[in-house]
């Protein structure tokens, strides 16, 4: 009897596939100021996850859109160019609404 392929879904393993994901996009940008697409090319993380992985990463502030232009490889415009090496995060200066102490007395 064939032994069934390993599915990690049902192993429980997706927060260690997760966390794999999330080092392979994050080391690859880290080198590379890439596009989705380049990132996909030169990893082995799925398109589909690539997207949601950027997301998590941007929303802890270990990922920054660096400039938007068009793909070396489809082709496309306005796609964002991304990095994860803090010296090149680009850096805008927010506005405070309230002055210094962020209150609105």
């Amino acid at each position: 009897m064939a032994k069934t392929p390993k599915n990690i879904v049902l192993d429980g393993d997706r927060d260690k596939y997760k966390q794999t994901e999330l080092q392979k996009v994050k080391e690859y940008l880290f080198n590379n100021i890439a596009t989705m697409k380049q990132v996909f090319i030169n990893t082995t993380v799925l398109r589909e996850n690539i997207c949601r992985r950027i997301a998590d990463l941007r929303k802890a502030g270990q990922v920054c859109k660096i400039k938007i232009g068009r793909c070396p490889i489809t082709g496309h415009r306005n796609v964002g160019f991304y990095t994860s090496n803090p010296t090149l995060f680009v850096v805008t200066p927010q506005l405070d609404l309230f002055g210094e102490g962020g209150s609105n007395a």
